[in-house]
């Protein structure tokens, strides 16, 4: 594990000051970044080897098969309009993989905890596949796909399966001119994909976030962001840990049953309702048929 962990750490208070991560960061530099921007970058927080462990994964869960019921994947059509897909997304994984459980337990917890100052609990998980020619992700804020349960905050960890750069469609976070944190709900689309509208997003200051699988980037769910397509000739992935507060309550069940009953997979469609793409705050943003 790279230095951020030992850096955050109680047991390692006393030493805090004489260490420094690659940014040369003290926890409390790290923490109160956050609590002014929304969202931070840690460089380099995982070891060459445990970066490898999160491509692999990723790997392996490329290769899943649907499974109804189980795991949760979503399909993207492709821009050549042949009627042809692709895998977009795939949620409800963690339980089905022991490796990725241990490296949450005792990775990824802890950490988002540290830099929020939070005890958080895990509210959903996805990896989103951007394909070669996948399309982006349209501005938005996180909190309004999310408002059927208690929490008013929600925080989000994300890990790289791939080096991540504007030419494959890396994530673009959207603040203040006044460098003002964003706290609030901002005027979105609420009968078409829930993204912002025209005028918000041209208010905002835009930056890139590139990143490599030993990177790991935190996010609350007010913080506008957005994504490009991905126009190189290799796959842009990511994995999303988003949590709650735990004294807001603990709704990761509850989450899985409200998304299979608004917005489930495909294999699941058979035995659901007819599925709506507009207005569906479970479809928020996203390039998924």
């Amino acid at each position: 594990m790279g230095n951020y962990l030992s850096l955050l750490s109680p047991n390692n208070q006393g030493n805090q000051e004489k260490q420094a991560t690659q940014q040369n960061k003290t926890k409390e530099e790290i923490q109160n970044e956050f609590n002014q921007n929304g969202y931070i970058l840690l460089k380099n927080f995982f070891s060459e080897e445990e970066a490898e462990q999160i491509t692999e994964i990723a790997n392996e869960l490329e290769n899943w098969n649907e499974e109804p019921f189980k795991w949760m994947i979503y399909f993207e059509n492709k821009l050549n309009n042949d009627n042809s897909k692709f895998k977009s997304r795939i949620e409800n994984f963690l339980n089905y993989h022991p490796l990725l459980q241990k490296i949450f337990k005792e990775k990824i917890n802890s950490l988002v905890n540290e830099i929020t100052l939070k005890d958080l609990v895990l509210f959903k998980e996805k990896m989103n596949w951007k394909n070669p020619k996948g399309k982006g992700f349209k501005p938005h804020q996180d909190q309004p796909a999310w408002t059927d349960f208690k929490p008013s905050k929600y925080y989000t960890l994300a890990l790289f399966a791939n080096n991540t750069t504007i030419e494959n469609g890396c994530l673009e976070f959207g603040t203040q001119k006044n460098k003002e944190r964003i706290n609030t709900l901002l005027d979105y689309e609420k009968n078409g994909t829930g993204e912002l509208t025209e005028e918000v997003v041209s208010q905002l200051d835009w930056k890139y976030v590139e990143t490599t699988p030993r990177d790991v980037l935190i996010f609350d769910s007010y913080i506008p962001h957005r994504s490009g397509d991905n126009t190189t000739d290799n796959s842009r992935r990511i994995f999303y840990f988003t949590f709650n507060d735990r004294e807001e309550g603990e709704y990761y069940d509850a989450y899985l049953v409200k998304k299979r009953e608004e917005f489930p997979p495909d294999i699941e469609r058979v035995y659901m309702k007819e599925v709506s793409l507009l207005g569906n705050k479970y479809n928020l943003a996203n390039p998924i048929e």
